[in-house]
């Protein structure tokens, strides 16, 4: 900030802009860096392994993956409805890749996320609830990952489910 501050004096004195427009133009500098701090923050916290965009997802590649319904998730609309989504597919179809970037979107949208496996998620909830520490919380939305075994099964009870099929899968993205 202080290198912007001494910019800024700077352009202001070279632009005789008036005291206001300088003010105006610190706090929004102020604001941009507290925001990026914020995100930051959230990504740490967030525990995501590694950083994937949807923009670096291949979707002529994986031929069986709807660009437009994917697209649709980064909305996140799902999270401000405080709904789920179950992401199902097979092995190297993208799931987690997909997961991975939603949740990066949703740190820049400055929501509260966290990035687990099925495993680790199960493991904590055992080990909390043996040893009496299991903190209840509000999960307001989320994302589960699952690979294509019975994936006909999670097509219940108004989830939304979308089957993830590789490039040499005769399936296509569905969505119900």
């Amino acid at each position: 900030m202080t290198s912007a501050l001494d910019e800024e004096l700077s352009r202001a004195v070279k632009e005789v802009s008036p005291p206001s427009e300088l003010l105006e133009r610190l706090l929004a500098l102020e604001v941009g860096d507290l925001t990026e701090r914020r995100i930051e923050r959230r990504i740490r916290d967030s525990k995501l392994p590694e950083r994937k965009l949807l923009a670096d997802f291949d979707f002529v590649f994986q031929k069986g993956v709807d660009k437009r319904q994917i697209m649709e998730l980064a909305t996140l609309d799902f999270a401000i409805r405080k709904q789920g989504v179950i992401i199902a597919g097979t092995s190297g179809a993208g799931k987690s890749h997909i997961a991975k970037a939603l949740l990066l979107i949703g740190c820049q949208k400055i929501f509260r996320c966290r990035y687990v496996t099925a495993t680790t998620m199960l493991r904590e909830l055992l080990a909390s609830l043996a040893d009496n520490t299991l903190v209840p919380c509000n999960i307001i939305s989320f994302v589960f990952i699952k690979s294509m075994i019975h994936w006909r099964q999670l097509n219940e009870g108004g989830r939304h489910v979308a089957k993830i099929s590789s490039n040499t899968d005769q399936g296509g993205t569905q969505r119900t």
